[in-house]
């Protein structure tokens, strides 16, 4: 049972309680006739008026999954360079492998297809339906998109507005939502810096990979007329050798939160598990369950103990308190506090993380871990410097764990195990210390497990094990039919169709840019 207040800023009111202590006494000692009676009855009834304003409550504090629906986006590279057969079959085609592979380890999440090149477009609305995804992989040719040449600025802001789109019509702004960017790397323009900070300010990390060798290779196209295969040559006729260029991809990960990978089909394991674990942190919610109230026990404190003054005589005290319960009375029912004022760090987005962290500090000192982790994930999700983001991370888990929520708890310490602090000494010892809290949280989860499982034999007539809230939930196959696929392809038709005039009004500007960059 842990006990909380509602209105903690009302316990001030306590310093006008003492006063008046104070200023009875004094009249006491000058003019005399103090009376101790009088003292404890007025430090009862003023006190558990006060007290009873800030409402106590009784109850526990439970962790439960917010949303339990999670969106990620594939963004493919289709541009002319992704033909390169350094990786075979071709970059594009080792591409739809790769995300198909990765897909078997993502049950449950939505899917959205978003193809590009010089500019993107959705070619797959969020579904469930990762068959479906599956099958629309393989139909990516460098043919869908009528512009060649990467550009990462155009296409991830198209990107950008197409999910707040999606968030927007579909309601569920506090879904979970990432990106998986595959490509190599070669761009016309750097990403703005600013474009990258929207995606992190809005909680929609990117994660990167990499697809082609630094060795490199010629680009195969499509001969004249249709036919045999020729090389793709440059302005000057001499063929274009075409290599993985890694950095502008970091610059996109650690630009939003993401992290950046090679693309291997060993790694897919790993991709995905990391990729359910930031699902998993993004739908964190903490409540507090109220069981008692105890205000009018309070109230009802505070109207004996001015009714026994009233006993003795003492009609001015006995009025003065009355009057006291009356107010405190009204002000509780007809002026409401917003307890989520106390969380209000009105602050410039740069100082938002530290200030985040350091009001989940504060608050978890004072053991009010459901708000604090709310604020370590917060800061670890905007904050830049992997120092304070591996310690806000590891004081999530912290919090988690004080929580008993060993499951959260694993997957915030693994986090912040991963991020690599700049400071040799702030790594070395939050991993000594996240080893250590790993086994605790281990050991709670596997007593947690034994006393489901045992709960689950006691009840005999269960044929299934109650689903684990610290999972997500899986999302069953749909399956589309005649009129609902036609619905759905005459939406991409008319997105591709708005694309196109888009592209179509800023050719002159497209063609300038392309003459000092590199079509493919």
């Amino acid at each position: 049972m842990s006990l909380r207040f509602e209105y903690p800023q009302v316990l001030w009111g306590l310093l006008a309680v003492a006063a008046l202590l104070f200023l009875m006494g004094w009249r006491g000692v000058r003019k005399g006739g103090f009376s101790p009676r009088r003292a404890i009855l007025a430090l009862i009834g003023f006190s558990a008026c006060i007290i009873g304003l800030s409402r106590p409550q009784g109850g526990h504090y439970s962790t439960s999954q917010r949303g339990l629906r999670g969106d990620i986006y594939f963004a493919i590279d289709i541009s002319n360079s992704m033909r390169a057969e350094d990786l075979s079959p071709s970059r594009l085609e080792f591409s739809t492998a790769f995300l198909r592979n990765l897909l078997r380890g993502l049950p449950g999440l939505r899917v959205g297809l978003f193809p590009f090149a010089a500019d993107g477009y959705l070619l797959m609305p969020l579904s469930a339906d990762q068959d479906a995804a599956a099958d629309l992989l393989s139909s990516l040719t460098p043919s869908l998109t009528t512009n060649q040449g990467t550009d990462f600025d155009a296409s991830l802001t198209s990107l950008l507005t197409a999910i707040l789109k999606t968030k927007q019509e579909r309601g569920y702004d506090s879904a979970p939502t990432r990106v998986l960017l595959l490509s190599d790397g070669e761009t016309h323009a750097s990403v703005p810096r600013a474009l990258l900070e929207k995606f992190r300010s809005r909680a929609i990390p990117i994660d990167t990979v990499g697809v082609g060798t630094l060795e490199g290779s010629q680009v195969p196209v499509e001969g004249r007329g249709g036919f045999g295969r020729e090389t793709l040559r440059d302005a000057d006729g001499k063929p274009v050798l075409s290599r993985l260029d890694p950095k502008p991809l970091r610059a996109i990960a650690e630009g939003t939160g993401g992290n950046y990978y090679l693309a291997r089909f060993d790694e897919t394991p790993k991709i995905s598990a990391r990729i359910l674990q930031g699902m998993q942190l993004g739908k964190l919610n903490t409540r507090f369950q109220m069981e008692h109230e105890y205000y009018p026990l309070l109230f009802l404190i505070a109207l004996i103990a001015f009714t026994i003054e009233f006993a003795f005589g003492r009609w001015e005290y006995f009025i003065r308190g009355g009057a006291t319960t009356a107010i405190c009375l009204f002000g509780f029912s007809a002026f409401g506090w917003d307890e989520k004022t106390e969380a209000r760090l009105d602050v410039a987005p740069e100082k938002r993380p530290y200030v985040a962290y350091n009001e989940g500090l504060r608050l978890a000192k004072e053991k009010n871990d459901a708000d604090a982790s709310e604020l370590f994930q917060e800061s670890a999700a905007t904050a830049k410097d992997p120092d304070l983001r591996k310690q806000a991370l590891f004081n999530l888990g912290n919090a988690l764990l004080r929580m008993k929520d060993p499951t959260q708890a694993l997957s915030a310490y693994q986090r912040s195990y991963d991020t690599k602090a700049n400071s040799s000494n702030t790594q070395d010892r939050i991993n000594r210390s996240i080893s250590e809290n790993m086994l605790l949280a281990k050991k709670i989860e596997q007593q947690q497990q034994e006393q489901r499982k045992q709960q689950g034999e006691g009840e005999g007539d269960s044929e299934q094990p109650p689903p684990d809230p610290g999972k997500p939930q899986q999302f069953k196959s749909q399956s589309f039919d005649e009129a609902q696929k036609k619905k759905m392809f005459d939406l991409v038709a008319s997105e591709e169709q708005q694309v196109l005039q888009r592209l179509q009004q800023g050719k002159q500007n497209k063609k300038a840019s392309q003459a000092k960059g590199k079509p493919w």
